[in-house]
């Protein structure tokens, strides 16, 4: 009999509501799957409840939300057509049961996101703010034809060098996305993260080609100088390696800044690391306490695990950890999209508007696909 580990038995792990979640790391050709036994993941009180666990682990944008920190245990690790008897007869022959979530995220139209935009621009011309991110939601329809696998098969296809995952927990139900932003890296030895800001269509040019107005360069001033000074509160005045370039998301063009140093402290310190990193200016803003006290009262609608952050935990010696970003929540007849950008001094409410669109085709060039 055929126990290979394909898509088809991951849309056998939907049906079934275990909890689990399948990824694939940039540019590696097959995916993983994290599977757990019990029902429900182990939810996270705290960071510093990350240290020392290991499996797949998913944070909200809010850590002091409604909306749960957890980790998937990994009592199954498995690969892409790996041949595995015990892992198939698991999904086989469990199913628990799911109250669905019919919830669907509010979708703010243009005018409302212009009137919050204008809100967030009288904040930074008071001065109470630098930088802030202003998300919003698209809804699409589902169609009953369209799986879960079919998607995320599609994300590996299309998008192989993002971090691309399909999970599944009670707590969250089901997210799915293609996210071109590494929060952490750790291995036996160094340690990496970047500072991701900037958007720019795809014109099909090399990527040294692309120029940065100000606005761009200024927005991606205030993520790397926050990072930076994050790395050096923990491993002082240690070399840390940076580099900038332009890379490609899709349909996105970003400017991005890589800083590598020595892994050790962190590890030993990993969910105090993360507290001081996450939400970082890319997704949140600056100064950080200010910036999230103005998205939960302008925003309307809950980023859940939006702008979070997910990813394996000591997994084979390492961590890889990724902000949520292009991603969806999958419900019963709608695919709730979460997009946003960074606005500054220099923002223009209908190209911010343009930006979000860019960056939801991502996702909705597939979905379509499917249709």
């Amino acid at each position: 009999m055929n126990y290979s580990i394909d898509y088809s038995f991951l849309d056998k792990c939907v049906q079934h509501n275990l909890c689990f979640a399948a990824y694939s790391l940039p540019n590696e050709q097959s995916f993983k799957v994290v599977l757990q036994k019990d029902k429900s993941p182990q939810e996270l009180t705290s960071f510093s409840a990350l240290n020392n666990q290991k499996g797949f682990v998913m944070f909200p944008f809010d850590h002091q939300s409604i909306t749960e920190s957890f980790i998937i245990q990994p009592d199954f690790i498995l690969s892409e057509n790996e041949q595995n008897q015990s892992s198939y007869e698991f999904v086989s022959n469990t199913r628990y049961d799911l109250i669905p979530d019919k919830s669907i995220p509010y979708s703010a139209t243009k005018s409302e996101y212009a009137h919050q935009f204008k809100e967030l621009k009288k904040n930074i011309a008071a001065g109470h703010i630098e930088k802030i991110v202003l998300s919003r939601m698209i809804n699409e329809s589902a169609s009953k034809d369209i799986s879960c696998s079919a998607l995320f098969k599609l994300l590996n296809l299309e998008y192989p060098p993002s971090f691309n995952y399909l999970i599944y927990t009670p707590f969250s139900g089901i997210w799915m996305g293609a996210t071109p932003e590494q929060l952490l890296r750790t291995d036996n030895q160094s340690a990496t993260t970047v500072a991701l800001a900037g958007t720019q269509v795809n014109r099909n040019i090399p990527l040294d080609q692309y120029k940065w107005d100000t606005k761009e360069i200024h927005e991606q001033k205030f993520v790397l100088n926050f990072v930076e000074k994050t790395i050096c509160d923990f491993i002082g005045n240690n070399a840390i390696e940076k580099s900038t370039e332009n890379i490609q998301a899709a349909d996105s063009i970003h400017l991005k800044t890589t800083f590598k140093f020595n892994a050790d402290t962190i590890k030993k310190q990993l969910g105090s690391f993360l507290e001081k990193l996450h939400p970082t200016p890319a997704v949140c803003g600056l100064p950080k306490a200010e910036a999230l006290q103005i998205i939960r009262e302008i925003e309307s609608h809950q980023r859940e695990y939006y702008t979070g952050f997910l990813g394996t935990l000591n997994l084979d010696n390492r961590t890889n950890l990724f902000v949520n970003l292009r991603c969806l929540k999958w419900l019963e007849k709608t695919l709730s999209l979460f997009v946003g950008g960074g606005i500054t001094t220099d923002s223009i409410s209908a190209n911010e508007w343009n930006e979000t669109n860019l960056k939801a085709r991502t996702l909705t060039r597939l979905i379509n696909k499917l249709k």
